[in-house]
Formats: C-alpha cells, structure tokens, sequence
C-alpha cells in the first residue's frame, strides 16, 4: 500500500475509533482535543476546542492545546488567498488568537473579515452550513470558558458548578426569582478599550469579554439570514442563552449585549404547526410524549452541544437513546418547533428590562472604534501574536500532539503496532471499554 494511502487510511480509522471514544465519555474534554488532532477541516479542529468547555476540562497540559492553536495559524497563514474559504478562515484566526492571547487588532482585523463575508458565505454553503454554523457558535462558547491569564475554565464555569450543585426541581424556580428582583440595568461593564497599537495582547485585556462581543454580534449577524440553514447556530445560541437565564452570575455578563429585539423578531418569524403552538408552555424538555409516540426527536447538534458543563442545564438525564442520524433539511421544522420552545422557556426573562438593557450595548462602539484603528495604524511586517513556531513543519506538530495522546492513554493501536484498523484502548486509569 502506497504511504500516502495508508496514512490516509490511518488517519480515517484513528477519527472513528476515537469518536467511538467520544461517545461512550462525551464529558471527558481531552478526547475532544484527540479528535482535534485527526479532524477534517480547520474548522473542525476549532470546534474541538470545547475540551475547555466539557465537564471534565482538559487539565492535563495547556501545551498541547496552545500547539493546537499554533498549527491552526500556521496553516491559515498558508491559505489566505483561498477565497472559497476566506470567511471561515478569518474565524479561525480570530479565534485563535482570542485562545493564544495574541494581537488585538489583528483579532479584530480578522474578526471584520468573517463578519463582512459571513453575510453572502450562509448563501453560498447553502446545506453545508447547517453543520458548519453549529461549528461555530460551539467553538465560540468554549472561548467564554478561558480566563485572562491562562486557557483554563473561567468564572463561567464556577457559576455553572454552583447551579448544577442545587436539586434540578429548585433551578427554575430560583432564576425566576433572581430576575423579578433584578435592576433593569446591567450589573457588569465589560471591557470596551481598543488598543492603539498592534502589539497589546489579550494578555493586558480580558479575552473573554472579547469573546462576548464576537459570540453577540455574530448570532446578530445571522438572526438577518431569514435561511433554514441558520437555524443549527440559532438553536445553539438559543440554548445557551437558555442555560444562561438559569444561571444569572454568568447571564450577567452577556445580558447588554445579546441583540434581544433581533431575537424576539426571528422568532417571530418562524411558523409551526397549531397543535405544537398549544403546547410551548411546556416546562419539560420536548420528547417523544409532547412531539407524539414514535418520533425522534433529538437534532444533529444536540450531539456536538452533549458534554459540555453548560449543556447539563439544557438536555435532562438520559436524554441520548438511539444512532446519531444524517441531517437534512427535513429536520427543519423540529428545529422550528426547539427554537420556539426555548424562545418561551428563556421569555420570562426577554422583558422590557432585556430591551432597555440593550439599548447600553457597547458591541456597536467597539467594533467602530477597532474598525477606523485597523484603517489607520501601521501593521507591523508580520501579525503580532500569531502562532509562535510557524517555522516548524505542520507534520511534526501532529506528531506531537498524537504523541502526546498516545502518552495519556487513549491511542488505540493494533497487536503488532500497525494502523491496520484493529485498534484496541490502551490500558490506564479511567480508560474507556470498547
């Protein structure tokens, strides 16, 4: 067999075998990065980068993740004039540097050229969006997980913790009651200050209120794109506004600058049958019982948003029965329907308090200021923060990584060590059977 096929091969089976893994411990955030590693596309190793945002957080080495970032910038830089991938190119580059802690304004640079493109590039992928959105807004979720000094869980996390701590019954009525009482102002400023040279870092400012404005004003961006293939993203920003709502100490810092009229008009929009339309006052989960016996009623996404600390408050216990079955655009009304019944779930918190909090949004300001300093300042010869080994081979990087993971015990390999697709789980402490 000819190397480059066997690697080929190789690398096929090594995806399947670990996303065997994924699903038998979806919690465990190291096998995210693992997948990271033998993923298809850029994007797909971004989204990966949910390992911050499982349960159980990579904790292992913040090396092997920042070498991740590395050769996600090293192959970016290399593909700049590929124009058929131009918008999620820039998104990864953004994103990445909010991970690495490099460059603002070279973030913000990228962050306008996915935000000028995203428009026309919803159109243009047409159904390879629907899992490319959810792509996204996951790899975005899991950047609000980072701290300012270090890619490790933030505040976010402590304030899941202490909500998933109380007895499920207690959740909903306990948020009710914070946000009856709660000011109809924001209680948090985020951080607005745009730098004025390329140099300062996300090191000197908080990349996770960066991360709030580039996760609000995308899901702005695409409540316009009235296309069924928007509303995997939709649905996942849904139910993380959702969780938020139950979890207020973390809802505080997004509340001014989630677009919230935009969101009541999208939904205002979309259109289901009378018979669901009776029963959005729901307080459970759709499931068979509500949508009628013998419908599924679990979405693609559903399985990329399991595992992570905050999709614990969206899906109840055992909610994952049966295959993960192909998209298509048939599933569209469900998604109608989910999308809907998050809209009321989260509405006794959408109330003239949201509207006028909306109106102190800084994202508008932001964006403007860091647009007219990227215009005017002089760029350096080379981007400032971008990935700090670009003159390494991208091959050794995955060899690395793949060591790396062989090291932590979850690289299967055959009797004889060959990538002849037998693979077997090495043997260590919590190790998952097959």
């Amino acid at each position: 067999m000819e190397p480059a096929i066997k690697s080929i091969l190789g690398t096929i089976l090594k995806r399947r075998w670990y996303r065997m893994i994924a699903d038998k411990s979806p919690t465990v955030g190291r096998i995210q990065l693992y997948l990271a590693i033998v993923a298809p596309s850029e994007l797909a190793q971004l989204f990966y980068t949910k390992s911050l945002a499982c349960v159980e957080p990579f904790k292992v080495s913040g090396e092997n993740i920042l070498n991740l970032f590395d050769l996600l910038l090293e192959k970016q830089s290399k593909r700049r004039q590929d124009h058929g991938r131009r918008v999620t190119i820039a998104f990864v580059q953004a994103l990445c540097l909010i991970f690495k802690k490099g460059s603002v304004l070279c973030c913000f640079q990228h962050e306008f050229e996915f935000f000028s493109g995203l428009w026309d590039h919803v159109g243009e992928e047409g159904e390879a969006f629907i899992e490319e959105g959810a792509y996204i807004v996951c790899s975005i979720i899991a950047a609000l997980f980072i701290d300012g000094t270090a890619a490790r869980p933030s505040d976010f996390r402590a304030a899941y913790a202490a909500v998933l701590s109380e007895p499920a019954e207690l959740r909903i009525p306990s948020a009710r009651r914070f946000w009856g009482t709660k000011p109809k102002h924001g209680t948090i400023r985020l951080e607005g200050r745009v730098p004025s040279d390329w140099s300062t870092t996300f090191s000197s400012l908080n990349p996770t209120h960066h991360a709030v404005y580039l996760a609000t004003h995308t899901l702005s961006i695409l409540l316009k794109r009235t296309r069924k293939n928007v509303l995997p993203a939709i649905h996942a920003f849904l139910a993380f506004l959702w969780t938020l709502s139950l979890c207020p100490q973390a809802m505080l810092v997004l509340e001014t600058e989630v677009p919230w009229n935009e969101l009541v008009e999208f939904l205002n929009s979309l259109e289901c049958s009378e018979g669901y339309s009776k029963r959005l006052g729901r307080e459970s989960f759709p499931d068979p019982q509500i949508r009628g016996p013998g419908r599924s009623y679990l979405l693609p996404e559903d399985f990329q948003f399991r595992g992570q600390v905050w999709a614990d408050l969206y899906f109840p216990a055992e909610v994952f029965v049966g295959e993960l079955v192909e998209d298509t655009y048939g599933a569209y009304p469900l998604r109608v329907e989910r999308c809907l019944w998050l809209g009321h779930r989260i509405a006794f918190e959408v109330k003239d308090p949201a509207v006028q909090m909306e109106s102190s949004s800084k994202r508008a300001t932001v964006f403007k200021n860091a647009s007219d300093l990227v215009a005017s300042v002089s760029k350096p010869a080379a981007d400032v923060g971008q990935g700090s080994n670009g003159d390494e081979d991208n091959e050794n990087y995955e060899k690395r990584l793949e060591r790396g993971a062989r090291e932590d015990g979850w690289v299967g390999v055959d009797a004889n060590g060959e990538e002849d697709g037998h693979w077997e789980v090495v043997e260590h402490e919590g190790a998952v059977d097959i």
